[in-house]
């Protein structure tokens, strides 16, 4: 699997409980959030090394985002 790229597909739910930082915002509050995940990515494998990269949406009930992930995997021997 040397020199190749995988791509990959996700769809799920998500949940979590958002706290929020009174020193930037009056008006934050805790909230709970709960919806749907869709992504997309890519695994490229490069020898002993593997970077994943993925685009996740997360729509939820109280709060949207966009998430991108990178990151790095390496095997020890």
């Amino acid at each position: 699997m040397n020199g190749t790229a995988r791509p990959f597909f996700e769809i799920g739910v998500h949940h979590g409980y958002l706290i929020a930082q009174q020193y930037k915002a009056d008006n934050a509050i805790n909230v709970y959030n709960w919806g749907i995940i869709a992504g997309i990515g890519m695994y490229l494998h490069l020898k002993k090394y593997e970077l994943p990269i993925r685009i996740r949406y997360c729509y939820g009930n109280k709060v949207d985002m966009a998430i991108l992930t990178i990151g790095y995997t390496f095997k020890l021997k």
